[in-house]
């Protein structure tokens, strides 16, 4: 199987560490032959990722100056589907218009450039595109898919497809999309049904198919001593609502004095170093610490490390959140709301506690001081890791996924 992986930006930078696992995976199997094709270029190149094949056709290509945008929205208006999407906007959501032309433009963009790629390219009819997101880059490719006759896929996650998290509570361009892909893979099953019911995709090109995390065999052990210690794990953005977080264990240290909280969190962000002066200004007496981005194995070396009592989720939107399936691997009960897919990992009152999905600061407080309090904290924990050995193993869910490529579209 020869497949080209369009990421964001890995192996460039630190986003899309979710992928990491995927692509360790791709690594092991001789079968099949991989390249990454990322679309844009975050920062240098992470050292341990320099081994992973890639391409940087797309880089070279990416379009910079405003001039060439304007042109390709102005081009984009010989395509029927960019047309209707601009008026459909200016009909409903005139608001939006800005981010329409933007997405129309970036399809013509993608489309001319993928044009230029496939001429140099052969044997396509034996080539599998995967989009890693379902952008603007997946419906140019679906839109030559009839020319060039290759294989297409998508994965599908959080802001790729939930409309109301994105601005204007508008997805532009994907309504016109629904064919000429050959499967589309939700994260959730949640998510699933979301893309059915929303845009109308045909229920046939939809699998679930879960992400999934390494297991190294370790749970992780309470603390003593009075000691609790709470991690986080997310980029530091607002839609991740960190602050709740920060709310929390200003509350709660005070409800409960008895109690020495810890807080880490690992990940980086636009609001790190306000989130950092928050903290040193509210949370006199907790020990807290922002580790900033860590690579995979380093989350785990501090998973190992360190005795976890609990990890918290505040995200306002998710898919099935890759930092839940870790903390789960090693045993730790989990606190989130009951945004996208979450539901599907955490079961409330087993493995931890489901909060409502638009949950206030009273219903975070009472959540953590039932993990805190609970009598049954080794049966939680044990919960946890079958749940992530039954759904999240990267392992068997990436061998079940390239398995089901090979035998529903290379060998069909």
């Amino acid at each position: 199987m020869k497949i080209l992986i369009i990421s964001s930006t890995f192996p460039f930078g630190n986003n899309e560490v979710f992928l990491e696992n995927e692509i360790k995976y791709l690594r092991q199997r001789k079968d099949i032959n991989y390249e990454i094709l990322p679309s844009k270029k975050d920062i240098q190149i992470i050292s341990n990722r320099k081994k992973y094949k890639y391409n940087n056709f797309l880089i070279k290509k990416k379009n910079k100056s405003k001039f060439s945008k304007f042109l390709n929205f102005i081009f984009s208006m010989k395509y029927t589907k960019c047309r209707k999407e601009i008026i459909r906007v200016l009909s409903n959501n005139p608001k939006a218009i800005l981010y329409s032309a933007y997405s129309v433009s970036s399809f013509s963009f993608y489309v001319d450039i993928f044009k230029n790629y496939f001429k140099e390219s052969r044997d396509l009819d034996k080539l599998v595109i995967y989009t890693y997101w379902n952008t603007e880059i997946t419906y140019a490719l679906q839109f030559l898919k009839p020319i060039y006759n290759y294989s297409i896929i998508s994965r599908i996650h959080g802001f790729d497809m939930y409309k109301e998290v994105r601005p204007f509570k508008y997805m532009p361009l994907k309504k016109y999309f629904l064919k000429n892909i050959d499967y589309l893979f939700p994260i959730s099953k949640k998510g699933g049904d979301y893309i059915k019911m929303t845009y109308g995709f045909n229920p046939s090109v939809i699998k679930c198919f879960y992400l999934g995390v390494n297991d190294i065999n370790y749970i992780s052990k309470p603390n003593n001593n009075n000691i609790f210690h709470i991690v986080s794990c997310s980029k530091l953005r607002k839609i991740k609502r960190v602050d709740k977080i920060i709310n929390l264990l200003n509350s709660v240290s005070k409800i409960r004095g008895d109690i020495n909280f810890h807080w880490t969190h690992i990940g980086d962000g636009p609001l790190l170093t306000k989130y950092e002066s928050i903290s040193k200004k509210t949370l006199k007496g907790v020990n807290f610490n922002f580790l900033g981005y860590l690579d995979n194995d380093d989350v785990y070396s501090f998973y190992k490390k360190n005795n976890i009592d609990l990890f918290i989720n505040t995200s306002k939107s998710e898919g099935v959140p890759v930092s839940i399936m870790e903390a789960m691997s090693f045993g730790i009960p989990i606190v989130a709301p009951d945004v996208g897919g979450v539901s599907e990992a955490v079961n409330d009152n087993k493995n931890g506690y489901l909060l409502p999905k638009r949950f206030n600061d009273q219903q975070l407080i009472n959540a953590v001081i039932k993990i805190l309090d609970s009598k049954k904290i080794n049966y939680i924990k044990n919960e946890s890791r079958l749940m992530f050995e039954k759904k999240f193993n990267s392992e068997s869910n990436y061998k079940s996924f390239y398995n089901f490529l090979k035998s529903n579209i290379l060998e069909s």
